[in-house]
């Protein structure tokens, strides 16, 4: 029975770890699941002249409507358009853990959308995409460094306790 309580025991540090790494790839993963967004928007608006509300309600994504962005994004559209996408992504933008650079940019692009020229959101959203590539492989890499390094220590600190109480 003792050794049951201290396997337990040993366990919590490992099922730690094993929920941070989950918690990383969770982020990493609405984090890509937004590029393909805007890269949405930009297809649609480079080759049709729709309306935002019709823009964000053909994009389905299971991860980002599970994030609830989506649902705020088009109640918000419906409500009061003029500025929807800005006061949206203002309220998400610490749920995808961007840089200070991104996360500028992605609220002008926001606070802009569907009030500037064609051409001007555009060039907008092009350059938002490119940082969003790099910042995205950026962190692919360092998410999987970072998930490597967690999963060893909590190995390790379920090992040692393990080792300690016997």
């Amino acid at each position: 029975m003792k050794f049951f309580g201290i396997l337990c025991l040993s366990m919590i540090p490992i099922r730690l770890s094993l929920s941070l790494c989950e918690d990383m790839k969770r982020k990493q993963n609405l984090r890509k699941n937004l590029l393909l967004f805007f890269q949405h928007i930009l297809f649609e608006i480079e080759n049709f002249n729709r309306e935002q509300k019709i823009i964000f309600e053909k994009f389905e994504n299971p991860i980002l409507k599970k994030s609830g962005f989506l649902d705020e994004l088009l109640d918000e559209v419906n409500s009061a358009p003029c500025g929807a996408f800005g006061r949206v992504m203002q309220k998400h933008l610490p749920s995808f853990g961007f840089s200070r650079q991104i996360s500028d940019v992605l609220l002008t692009v926001g606070e802009h959308f569907g009030t500037q020229a064609k051409n001007r959101q555009i060039e907008e959203l092009e350059e938002l995409i490119s940082l969003l590539k790099t910042e995205n492989e950026k962190e692919k890499t360092e998410t999987e460094n970072k998930i490597r390094i967690t999963r060893m220590v909590g190995l390790t600190a379920g090992i040692g306790i393990l080792i300690l109480m016997l």
